[in-house]
C-alpha cells in the first residue's frame, strides 16, 4: 500500500493537468470569442459611421436652406421647430463622430494632426457647440484665467473632449441648474473643470464611468437619456494621447465635477 502512494500522487498530478489544459483550451476559446465580437463591433462602428454621415449631411444642408428662405417664407409655426431640429441632428453627428473615433481607436489609426493653440478658444467653441442643448433659463458659465494658456494639441479632438464632459453635464443637471467651466494653470499644466450641480454618480458606478459603452443608468431621471456610452472612454482616450488626463469628483446628489489636464506648450 505504501509503494502505491508515489503512483497515486502522480496519477492525481496526471490528471490535475490535464484538467488545466481543459480550463485553458476553454479560456482560449472565449477569448477567441470575444476578440471575434470586439472586432464584429468595431467594423459596425466604422460602417456605420461612414453610412450615416451623408444622409446626415443632407438633412442638415436642407435645414439651413429653409431656415435661410431659399424655399421661400416658413411658416412661423414651422419655423419655431427649427431650434430643436438642430439640437437632434447636432446630436446625431456627436454620435457619428463618437462611433468613428472609437473604430479609428480600435483599429490603431488614431493620429493627432497638433498645432500650438489658445486654451480658452478651444474651450469657447466647445461651449458654443452645446448651447442648443440647455434649457430654458440654463446657462454656461466661463470662469477663465486672465493671462493666455498655450497648448501643443490637436483641436478637433480635444474640442471633441470639452464638448462631451459639456453635454455630459448638461444632460445629468436634471433641475437645469448652469454648468460652470473653469480654466486654471499651475505647475506647467492648464486644467479645465466642468462643473454641475446634477444628479452626481455613486461611488459603486464610478469603475465603469470611462469604460467603453459604459453607462451608468441608476437614477430615473437620467435611464431615457440617449447615448453611445463613448463619450466619457473617447474623452479620457484624447487626454491621455495628449499626455493629459481626465479625472471626478462626484458624490451622488451634489453634482460632478470633470477635470482635463493638458501640458502647457514650451
Amino acid at each position: 500500500m505504501l509503494g502505491d502512494a508515489p503512483a497515486e500522487r502522480i496519477a492525481r498530478l496526471e490528471q490535475r493537468v490535464r484538467e488545466l489544459e481543459d480550463e485553458l483550451d476553454q479560456a482560449r476559446a472565449r477569448l477567441l470569442r470575444l476578440t471575434e465580437v470586439s472586432e464584429a463591433k468595431s467594423q459596425f462602428l466604422n460602417m456605420a459611421s461612414h453610412e450615416l454621415r451623408g444622409p446626415l449631411t443632407v438633412l442638415t444642408g436642407h435645414l439651413s436652406l429653409l431656415e435661410d428662405g431659399a424655399f421661400g417664407e416658413v411658416p412661423e409655426r414651422f419655423a419655431g421647430t427649427f431650434p430643436a431640429m438642430n439640437a437632434r441632428l447636432a446630436e446625431m453627428e456627436s454620435f457619428i463622430n463618437a462611433m468613428l473615433e472609437a473604430s479609428r481607436l480600435d483599429d490603431d489609426r488614431l493620429h493627432l494632426l497638433r498645432s500650438t493653440v489658445e486654451l480658452r478658444s478651444i474651450v469657447e467653441e466647445a461651449m458654443q457647440r452645446n448651447e442648443l442643448f440647455l434649457s430654458p433659463g440654463q446657462h454656461l458659465v466661463l470662469d477663465a484665467s486672465p493671462v493666455p494658456l498655450l497648448v501643443d494639441v490637436d483641436r478637433e479632438r480635444v474640442v471633441l473632449t470639452l464638448s462631451n464632459l459639456i453635454n455630459n453635464a448638461i444632460k445629468h443637471s436634471v433641475r437645469h441648474t448652469d454648468v460652470r467651466v473653469e480654466i486654471t494653470a499651475g505647475d506647467g499644466v492648464a486644467s479645465v473643470s466642468v462643473v454641475d450641480q446634477g444628479i452626481g454618480i455613486a461611488a459603486e458606478h464610478l469603475p465603469i464611468l470611462f469604460t467603453r459603452f459604459g453607462r451608468v443608468r441608476s437614477d430615473p431621471a437620467v435611464a431615457r437619456l440617449s447615448g453611445t456610452g463613448l463619450g466619457l472612454y473617447l474623452a479620457r482616450e484624447f487626454a491621455r494621447a495628449h499626455g493629459g488626463d481626465i479625472t471626478v469628483v462626484t458624490a451622488e446628489g451634489e453634482g460632478s465635477t470633470f477635470t482635463l489636464t493638458l501640458p502647457l506648450a514650451a
